[in-house]
């Protein structure tokens, strides 16, 4: 082949491949911004000031559309700040504050986000949910993604120390009637099924409790790490707890049941009714924000929950009787560090409590029991309640419950 036939050749041969690569520039669209992988900016050069002012505006802002333009450009702020506007709308929040405080001058994360930390005041209004409540502060991370000359907010976690406000933990949704409330965060079904258990839960506290008056909250959030937030405690510190009653939003907050639905949704129905009423009784009995020994508030609590229950022991006290079949029966009640959330017999001390009570009604009778638990929470003493209702001292109830723990193991199979 001649030298002029070869040029030609390779001179065809590069116009194939020139034709291919435009093709697959133009397929690719390297130079246009991918959604699913936003283009970070760099830092601002002054973030404080704007970070300030950001978190002014927000404050400043009176309408959905103001919010919005202060939480900035991109369609993850303006989801942000939608969220965040119908959350403050639906639980009743009032007079917000949010002020910078510190963070927000480098990137943390490998999307080219950064964070910054904001102190959240704000007030629940008259005819809100959590009506009642008093003003209520947090520190709260706010995560951030930087643009020339300015920031977008895009979401909002826990600081680590503080509980992550209700109104800022994602979309919510309230089912509530008169005797009870439930809240949906994240997804729309994640209180599927919990209304009607709330409600049984209240029948079930007020058959001892017929004076109880409070309404019933329950937050059912669709991800542990938003449980773990809403309670200020590490995704870790949740993982053995199906359910937990706490001041929503700081001490002062309003009383509430936080599901955590990585274990609460793989329960049966029977135990997810369980859970609900036991949590229930700290609630409607006052036992939220009390200093009460906890052998009693728990097992006083699974006594409430498993009242009718028709499960036989080897069920509800399956744990503590197989122990005590092992190595026999505790020396001691319960204490305080056995019911620890990484405890190794979590399930037994729970059900060594229970047990105390089940054989308190069984000698004493259900109201005895019942005023036993009511002066504890008010603040009497154990040994002294115990005296008055039973006239038992704390060495003679230890006694009577570790021989009822016997007996129970020895007919149980």
């Amino acid at each position: 082949m001649s030298d002029r036939g070869r040029l030609t050749a390779n001179l065809a041969a590069v116009g194939v491949l020139v034709a291919v690569a435009v093709a697959v520039l133009g397929w690719q669209r390297p130079w246009a911004e991918k959604r699913d992988a936003p283009v970070a900016a760099d830092i601002p050069s002054n973030p404080r000031a704007l970070l300030t002012q950001t978190f002014r505006d927000l404050t400043e802002a009176d309408t959905r559309a103001e919010f919005a333009a202060a939480a900035g450009h991109s369609e993850d702020a303006k989801s942000f700040a939608d969220a965040v506007w119908s959350a403050r709308s639906r639980l009743g929040v009032t007079d917000v504050r949010l002020v910078y405080e510190q963070g927000g001058d480098a990137v943390d994360r490998a999307d080219g986000t950064t964070s910054a930390q904001v102190k959240v005041t704000w007030v629940p209004s008259a005819d809100s949910v959590f009506a009642g409540s008093r003003p209520a502060a947090s520190d709260v991370r706010i995560r951030l993604r930087p643009r020339p000359n300015g920031f977008d907010v895009i979401s909002a976690g826990g600081s680590g120390r503080d509980r992550l406000p209700l109104w800022l933990a994602g979309p919510v949704q309230i089912h509530q009637d008169d005797t009870t409330a439930t809240i949906s965060v994240g997804s729309l079904r994640a209180c599927a099924g919990v209304p009607a258990r709330a409600r049984a839960a209240m029948r079930a506290v007020r058959e001892l409790h017929a004076e109880s008056s409070s309404r019933l909250i329950v937050v059912c959030p669709d991800r542990t790490a938003t449980t773990a937030a809403l309670l200020g405690r590490p995704a870790g510190a949740v993982a053995q707890i199906a359910a937990i009653s706490t001041a929503l939003d700081g001490p002062q907050g309003s009383p509430a049941i936080v599901l955590n639905p990585a274990l609460y949704r793989d329960m049966d129905a029977r135990a997810r009714q369980v859970i609900m009423s036991h949590e229930a009784t700290h609630i409607l009995t006052g036992a939220i924000g009390t200093k009460v020994d906890l052998w009693v508030a728990e097992g006083y609590a699974d006594f409430v929950a498993l009242r009718n229950d028709r499960e036989p022991l080897a069920v509800s006290a399956g744990q503590i009787l197989a122990q005590v079949r092992s190595s026999g029966a505790p020396k001691k009640l319960p204490a305080e560090a056995d019911f620890a959330e990484a405890s190794h017999g979590l399930g037994a001390a729970y059900e060594s409590a229970w047990m105390a009570f089940r054989m308190l009604a069984d000698q004493f009778g259900e109201p005895a029991v019942t005023s036993f638990y009511r002066d504890v929470v008010a603040g009497v003493p154990v040994a002294e309640a115990s005296a008055r209702q039973f006239g038992w001292t704390i060495a003679e109830l230890t006694s009577a419950w570790r021989a009822y723990l016997t007996k129970s193991a020895s007919t149980v199979s």
